[in-house]
């Protein structure tokens, strides 16, 4: 991910017509961490890193799929089956709501 990112150091305010008095400092934590910095990477970029990291795993994800339900699944307590918008239903052990802010997943789940 880091060879992905820009490594930033600091952080100064732009107001628009000029920078203003450095806000953060990250070159004080050189010694104490491995990673100094703040790394700015572009959503589209870090979810590119990532769907290729669970791929080499075997982890199998949907997407862009919508899911409309979660059940038990009847015959394997093990399972859950899992619903998508377009009737398609697929039985799974382990369900990631990475959805976002407003998750259906996740207020499904509760």
């Amino acid at each position: 991910m880091i060879s992905a990112g820009h490594k930033v150091s600091g952080i100064k305010l732009w107001d628009g017509e000029h920078f203003h008095t450095e806000m953060a400092d990250f070159g004080v934590l050189v010694g104490h961490t491995k990673f100094p910095f703040i790394l700015i990477v572009p959503q589209n970029v870090t979810e590119q890193v990532l769907y290729q990291r669970v791929k080499e795993e075997g982890i199998i994800v949907h997407r862009p799929a919508r899911v409309i339900g979660i059940n038990s699944n009847n015959d394997n307590s093990g399972l859950t089956d899992v619903i998508f918008e377009g009737g398609d239903i697929i039985q799974t052990r382990h369900l990631i709501g990475a959805d976002g802010a407003h998750s259906i997943v996740r207020r499904l789940l509760k």
